[in-house]
This record gives C-alpha cells, structure tokens and sequence, in this order.
C-alpha cells in the first residue's frame, strides 16, 4: 500500500495515502512508531530515485504519524532525517521550528535543506538553545552570525567564537569581541582559521587564531615555523581582513602579535 502511495501518479495517489494513514491508526502507539522509523529507512534508501510526488507522499505520511508517535520514535526520526539533503520538506522544517531542542537541534545543526533566509527566522524568535544548536552547522554565514551575536547569551556567544564554520563582516565581529568574557588583557578565546602573509610577494601560510582582542590576537602557524617581526594576518572568517601585525611575544603555545592598525573599532 506504500508502496502505491508513493509511486501512483494519478488521483488515486491522495486515496492511497488516506489508506495508509488510516492502516497506520489501526495499530498499537507503540507498533505505529517502529514502523513510522521503517517509512523513513525507506525514504532514505530510496534517495534520489524518489520524484517530487513521491517525496510529497512520504512527507504527508510521515508528517502525519507524529502526533501520535513515541516521543523516542520523534527524535530518532529528527536524527535520521536531519542530514538528507533531500528531507521531506515540510516534516523536515516543522522539526527545525519544534520548540524541543531535542527535535530540534538534530536538523538545525545539520540539515543542509534549511534556506537561510529560515535560518535567520528560527533565529529570531527562538531561544538560547536553538541559537546553540546553529553554531554547529558547517556553515553558519554572516546574516545569520549577526542575529546570532544580537540575541546570544555567553553560552552561544563562547560556541559562536570557537566555530571555525562562523563568518561575520568586521562590525558585527567587533560587536561580539565586545559582548564576550575576556581576560584581564581583554582578549577572548577563539578557534579560527587564518593565513599568514609575510610579504606581498610569499605564499600565504596557514595558521590559527586562538585568541583575539581589539589591538592584537594570538596565532599559531600549522608550520610551527617561526615568524618576523612584521607581517600580515588574514582572518579568514572576518570577510578575510588582512591586519598588519607586529610580533611581542612567542612561547610554546604560539606567537602574540599587536595590530598596527585598528581593524575591530
């Protein structure tokens, strides 16, 4: 019967989903949820054989079992579907928009269907534990970094910082320096990615910031190489600003650098 919802392509497509939703209603909670995560280990078998009118289908389907599903059956449904590029697409944002972060967070940290347009919005009315679980996408780009570094607490604002995945234009980057704990020198903690120019005409070396105030940063280069007493840094994650530096310090941990210009005010 499934099997019909999903491949019919006529007007019986609507009655066989009806059938199948009615089947499924017939049956013990706890039945109905085993088999809702065996509708979705089909889905996902089948990938991207599935027409748009069969994905239609298993969302319809799937998207009316959770009501009445187990609680455990939800959640492992948000976590198998959360990586899919191709989800059922309502069930798959009615999940990102749920207000349990345990349904939630699986497909907002992961799910590449997400628009960020939806993004922005589920970050704008939700609270500290979904702006959490959006730090830990592989990308998070600057329109949502920015309402991000508006409405985080410490907590998002720490993750946000040690994302390597987080991009920001140099205002809004400023504005969360100035939002985060630093330490007695003012400089706060960070994990990004980073080039290191020694001349304009040297191939750019790779290396980390690990932490960062408005007049200098600590870096280490992936080379362990040792550095001169000027050179560029290139923040990759803040529109790749290009910062002239000047070394003060260096220990085991990596090199301390002061900016010669003022790239954060």
């Amino acid at each position: 019967m499934l099997a019909q919802a999903t491949r019919t392509n006529d007007g019986d497509r609507n009655a066989n989903i009806a059938a199948v939703m009615g089947a499924l209603a017939q049956i013990k909670t706890s039945e109905r949820s085993q088999l809702l995560l065996r509708i979705a280990d089909m889905y996902i078998a089948a990938g991207e054989s599935l027409d748009d009118e069969a994905i239609a289908a298993f969302d319809t389907i799937m998207l009316g079992q959770i009501a009445t599903s187990d609680y455990a059956a939800v959640v492992a449904l948000s976590r198998k579907l959360a990586p899919l590029a191709n989800p059922p697409p309502r069930l798959i944002t009615a999940f990102a928009a749920n207000a349990d972060i345990t349904i939630a967070g699986p497909v907002l940290s992961q799910s590449p269907h997400l628009s960020t347009t939806e993004l922005i919005r589920l970050a704008s009315i939700n609270g500290q534990a979904h702006l959490h679980a959006l730090c830990n996408r592989m990308e998070v780009p600057e329109p949502l970094t920015h309402i991000m570094v508006e409405r985080g607490g410490p907590s998002v604002l720490s993750r946000l910082l040690m994302s390597r995945s987080a991009c920001y234009n140099a205002a809004d980057f400023a504005h969360l320096l100035s939002r985060s704990s630093a330490d007695e020198r003012g400089r706060v903690m960070v994990d990004q990615y980073a080039g290191i120019l020694l001349t304009t005409e040297s191939p750019v070396r790779n290396g980390r910031v690990f932490n960062v105030s408005p007049t200098g940063a600590g870096i280490v280069p992936d080379d362990f190489e040792p550095l001169p007493e000027t050179f560029t840094i290139i923040l990759y994650a803040v529109e790749g600003l290009r910062v002239p530096c000047r070394l003060v310090w260096k220990s085991a941990a990596g090199f301390g650098v002061v900016f010669q210009t003022r790239p954060f005010q």
